[in-house]
């Protein structure tokens, strides 16, 4: 629903509070941030005071409680649209605070392996940490939410005591600092929410728990990067839901290209992701395989990239052995990487971030200069300013002691 939603972006949508197996208001919740002008009316056949309290709260501008008649669904439909005309012509009318809208949540990239062993988590960590080694200052988190098999840390150097699951416990209330007290940061800058290293406390990682996090760290960074994995859980299912973009990494064998058909086709029934929305990158790529790229294009179901990971041999063996990114001397490897960012734009937050400070930096000192213009004018006008008193006194100082005694 959610990738649908963005992909047409409506003026308006109607949701039933019980359209899947967990609540509707999640979701809800997830497309108003992201879409300020969408006017949502949740459909409930529940008139009670818990249900408007929820529908309100996840950002919902009514409520339609069946059975209803003509007459309240053309009012209700007639005032909501009317507001989410206005909201838009408020931000087409407004190109700041457009702009301060778009830069206010980060983009989430999901990275999901078509099965084990293609290389995912390498590809998620190795793009997060060199995303925030050649960006300092771009806020750059990396989640790994393969919560039964998650390996980020071998990839990169850190060890940690708190995890996701910490999160999740209180995912309620969820507040910046508590994001800042789980997440580890690498000596790079690339801040980790980390999946838990006791198996027990995977129960605490919900679907629900998983998008209200989501959407948190969507509020404190320019890019987020999730590893989900390559099992089809409802976990993975809402963080692939909640992302802008899916990035499917395959290898050129049947067995992870039919992995990867079955993985999208479970993502669509399961009504979180279409085939728009996944970028199929092909790993270990070498020219003389059997299966070329008309082949991949024929047993995959989303958009492949262009760019096509060559199998490099041993080369990263190194940094996988000493956990540090930086050990990998493949130029091919980076450059790769670099241009699958360049094709998601991992970069764009970001960039549209520091235009906006940029622009209200220069309407600050245009607005101080025109200030100052207008204080020096009034100065100049006003008898007996302080400027003109304290000019009279030097001068007088300098001319006469008569001066002096008199003023004194």
């Amino acid at each position: 629903m959610v990738s649908a939603v963005l992909s047409h972006r409506p003026a308006l949508l109607f949701v039933h509070d019980q359209l899947g197996p967990s609540t509707a208001m999640y979701p809800v919740r997830d497309l108003t941030m992201r879409n300020p002008s969408l006017a949502v009316l949740v459909v409930t056949t529940a008139s009670n005071a818990d249900t408007y309290n929820a529908a309100l709260d996840a950002g919902a501008r009514g409520v339609l409680t069946y059975p209803f008649s003509v007459e309240d669904v053309n009012q209700r439909v007639a005032t909501a649209l009317d507001w989410s005309q206005r909201i838009r012509s408020a931000i087409s009318d407004n190109p700041e605070a457009a702009a301060a809208r778009a830069t206010s949540g980060a983009r989430i990239i999901a990275v999901a392996g078509a099965k084990g062993g293609v290389g995912a988590t390498i590809i998620a960590s190795h793009l997060a940490w060199d995303t925030a080694t050649a960006q300092p200052n771009m806020r750059v988190c990396l989640v790994d939410l393969d919560v039964e098999n998650g390996d980020v840390p071998s990839y990169l150097d850190v060890s940690h005591r708190v995890s996701l699951a910490d999160l999740s416990k209180i995912s309620e209330d969820l507040t910046a600092r508590s994001v800042a007290d789980t997440v580890v940061v690498h000596s790079s800058g690339l801040h980790l929410l980390l999946a838990p290293t006791e198996i027990r406390d995977t129960e605490f990682i919900t679907p629900e728990a998983v998008r209200r996090i989501l959407a948190q760290l969507r509020t404190l960074y320019h890019l987020v990067i999730v590893d989900v994995g390559s099992a089809i859980t409802t976990t993975q299912a809402a963080a692939v839901e909640s992302a802008d973009v899916t990035l499917q990494i395959v290898t050129a064998d049947v067995p992870a290209l039919r992995a990867a058909r079955r993985q999208v086709v479970a993502w669509e029934s399961l009504g979180v992701a279409g085939a728009d929305s996944v970028r199929v990158v092909v790993n270990r790529f070498v020219r003389q395989s059997e299966i070329q790229q008309d082949t991949i294009d024929m047993l995959t179901l989303g958009d492949r990239s262009e760019v096509l990971i060559p199998d490099l041999g041993r080369a990263l063996e190194r940094a996988g052995n000493s956990r540090t990114p930086a050990e990998a001397r493949n130029g091919s490897w980076w450059k790769s990487l670099r241009a699958i960012g360049q094709e998601l734009d991992s970069g764009r937050t970001y960039r549209e971030a520091v235009a906006a400070a940029a622009r209200q930096s220069l309407n600050g000192k245009d607005h101080a200069e025109q200030e100052s213009r207008a204080n020096g004018h009034s100065s100049a006008a006003v008898p007996g300013h302080a400027g003109s008193a304290g000019t009279q006194v030097r001068s007088c100082w300098r001319t006469s002691r008569w001066c002096r005694s008199r003023w004194w």
